[in-house]
């Protein structure tokens, strides 16, 4: 069976990208394996997670696939007028994000190539896939990484009638993938499809795990307005009136790092918090706390999450979408009504540097609830969609 995932680029640092490598590099035991990068120059080079050999890895330039120049245009004004209004761009879901030469030549490709399975990866290629569905042989299945709030309860992204656009399109496509049950529940009423569930998998396993005993936060992903890393320094700055002994670690470059720099500067926290930017051995800053700051506004199902659960780490979190059914409360870690904002933030991580033992409790519960995300789980299920088999994924 031939597979193809279509994706952007695979040169970013995200955890969409280390999903598909992990995905990947899986499957091509058991399938031919094609990843076309839609917006990347040389994608078989420049990757930010590696890839098995095996694996067919393909450009944009090659497939005469790559934006007008008005279509690029188009999409850098839309980027600059979010920026100005909404503190960081995101893309907006139009019709012309592919010109039309550029969509002849996907569906000509696409034809030729004759691949079982097409695998639109998130929002955006899934629309793309979805525009040329009944012109390609192939069944085409939607894979999407963000949750149905982030989409279209955000006003960042809100723009000219994106679930009426969305909705026109991906009932197009054969199957749409998302990655737990509460989100199945708003996309399947909202568009009246019947999508399935297949959650994100573990990255790796460790058999060193984080101590319990140790007084450090940390907090991974991408600086940006979303992950709400400006919110978690304000918890901090009141979490530490009481606990000046703890430190916290935040791994992550972006747009915002200027700013977060001086927030914390702001704060006198320049000994307290650090900015770790981008790092290769995660797993040795995990394995130095002993509790997982996730403050974002929006998440789908972060890997970094999973990640920090493999470590035995409690988490702390708002209660965003991607919380549901990942922590449960007082269990495994601690999640905080939005309505609370920082000051119900700082006394979530009041309630665990102030006691060891719920630390450790939340530390076993933790690494019981990773297994649910284990490999050897998730694997079936991607067997059963590709192939089309007439049962049920699991979350």
């Amino acid at each position: 069976m031939r597979v193809c995932f279509l994706v952007t680029s695979l040169a970013h640092v995200s955890g969409i990208n280390r999903v598909i490598s992990l995905v990947g590099n899986t499957l091509v035991d058991r399938y031919d394996i094609y990843i076309v990068a839609t917006e990347q120059i040389d994608p078989d080079t420049d990757q930010a997670f590696a890839l098995d050999p095996r694996i067919h890895v393909l450009s944009a330039a090659s497939l005469k696939i790559q934006p007008s120049f008005i279509d690029r245009c188009r999409r850098f004004l839309s980027r600059q007028i979010q920026t100005k209004l909404f503190h960081e761009p995101s893309f907006l879901l139009l019709p012309g994000s592919l010109s039309r030469r550029s969509r002849f030549s996907m569906i000509h490709y696409f034809k030729e190539m004759n691949f079982d399975v097409i695998v639109g990866v998130h929002t955006l290629q899934s629309i793309r896939l979805a525009q040329i569905r009944k012109q390609i042989p192939s069944r085409c299945i939607g894979w999407q990484h963000s949750v149905y709030p982030s989409l279209f309860q955000n006003p960042h992204r809100n723009f000219w009638k994106q679930e009426k656009f969305f909705k026109k399109y991906i009932t197009q496509l054969d199957d749409f993938i998302v990655l737990n049950d509460q989100d199945k529940e708003m996309m399947d009423q909202a568009f009246s499809i019947s999508s399935k569930v297949i959650a994100n998998p573990l990255s790796f396993s460790s058999k060193e795990k984080a101590d319990p005993k140790n007084q450090t936060f940390i907090a991974v992903g991408s600086l940006m307005y979303v992950k709400g890393f400006d919110r978690l320094i304000d918890a901090f700055a009141l979490f530490h009136k009481k606990h000046k002994e703890w430190t916290c670690h935040i791994l992550g470059e972006g747009r915002q790092r200027a700013k977060l720099e001086q927030q914390i500067r702001d704060h006198g926290l320049q000994d307290f918090i650090f900015l770790e930017g981008n790092q290769k051995d995660v797993q040795s800053y995990y394995r130095q706390a002993s509790v997982f700051l996730l403050p974002s506004r929006w998440e789908g199902l972060p890997m970094v999450a999973l990640e920090a659960m493999e470590m035995g780490l409690p988490m702390i979190a708002f209660d965003i979408l991607a919380t549901k059914g990942l922590i449960e409360d007082g269990v495994n870690g601690k999640v905080v009504c939005a309505s609370k904002g920082v000051a119900g933030y700082a006394q979530a991580m009041d309630q665990l540097a102030s006691s060891l033992d719920l630390r450790i409790h939340m530390h076993k519960q933790a690494l019981q609830k990773a297994k649910q995300y284990e490999m050897e789980r998730i694997l079936p299920q991607w067997i059963a969609l590709l192939e089309n088999k007439e049962q049920e994924t699991e979350s």
